[in-house]
């Protein structure tokens, strides 16, 4: 976990070519995301990524909603 991530997508979610609401709102699941499987990878459970994905009930549903915010931000007019 990089802590260029967190600076870089706040500004990639605001930026004037990208700027949509939904957009800019999926920076939160995201923001999400990112720091509970840093904590989760701080206590020892972060060897395999993806079985904590699905594991992980927060991990799951920031996931899903970072890719219907995404999704639906950059497909609907």
């Amino acid at each position: 976990m990089s802590a260029r991530n967190i600076p870089s997508a706040s500004r990639w979610s605001r930026s004037d070519d990208v700027y949509r609401e939904l957009l800019a709102i999926s920076f939160v699941p995201f923001l999400t995301g990112l720091l509970r499987y840093g904590l989760l990878a701080s206590t020892g459970h972060g060897e395999v990524p993806e079985r904590e994905l699905f594991q992980d009930p927060v991990l799951l549903v920031a996931g899903l909603s970072w890719a219907a915010l995404v999704g639906a931000g950059l497909y609907l007019p």
